[in-house]
């Protein structure tokens, strides 16, 4: 069996390579939504032609999701292709120790690459909000800057305008991320587009209350009110 990984190019070696030895292939499909594969693909028309053609080479699509299976008929996959198998998490159950936020305040969480399309504007200025109504919020950013929608600056600056009524922290790439699961108050994901956010699953399996987005990726896995609590994207 032949993997690709994404619809991109990989599918396109993939499918040549399918062509050449016979073997079926197998390709993966990890994003939807406004920066999803399928937008992505109907924008590139140049190439869709060849896209379409390799495409037939393609036995099954593993998919995340429901809304990401939708977006893929749309762009002329078939129902039976497809077979759905969600992102999967394994968390450690050592107990680690994390930096702690200053004395009472409440900790919001984000792990994630730090990209435009995480909306994370959002979850500053929401934690703003809340400094501005008396609250005590610490808010800690895990994650390395996006190489090609990299929001790190914005958000400095936006960090910067807090004027120090949040603390916010940026950590960058950590490989102890579990510890800062199990200290923080809340996991909040403002994203505007996703595949299957494997840090929602983490913080879930972590029994960490969970505030995201409303996009459908996010509630395929929270149900708002009762595993989570869900928000209109963009709006803090």
């Amino acid at each position: 069996v032949l993997h690709a990984h994404q619809l991109y190019s990989s599918t396109l070696a993939g499918a040549a390579a399918s062509l050449v030895t016979g073997l079926p292939l197998v390709v993966k499909v990890t994003a939807s939504g406004p920066l999803g594969e399928a937008r992505q693909l109907r924008e590139r028309l140049p190439f869709l032609p060849l896209r379409r053609l390799a495409f037939r080479r393609v036995r099954r699509v593993l998919v995340l999701s429901e809304p990401m299976a939708r977006e893929l008929v749309d762009l002329g996959f078939r129902r039976r292709q497809m077979r759905r198998v969600p992102n999967c998490v394994e968390v450690p159950r050592d107990p680690v120790e994390a930096p702690r936020a200053p004395e009472g305040r409440f900790r919001l969480l984000y792990a994630g690459r730090l990209a435009t399309e995480k909306s994370l504007g959002t979850l500053l200025e929401a934690a703003g909000t809340l400094a501005g109504e008396g609250h005590a919020v610490a808010v800690d950013l895990v994650g390395a800057p996006d190489p090609d929608r990299n929001a790190e600056p914005a958000l400095r600056e936006r960090a910067r305008a807090l004027g120090g009524r949040v603390e916010v922290r940026f950590h960058g790439f950590r490989t102890d991320v579990d510890a800062f699961y199990r200290e923080a108050d809340a996991f909040v994901l403002p994203s505007r587009s996703e595949g299957m956010s494997n840090a929602l699953l983490e913080a879930l399996a972590h029994g960490l209350p969970c505030v995201v987005s409303d996009i459908p990726e996010n509630r395929e896995v929270v149900r708002d009110g009762r595993t989570g609590l869900v928000f209109p994207a963009g709006d803090p």
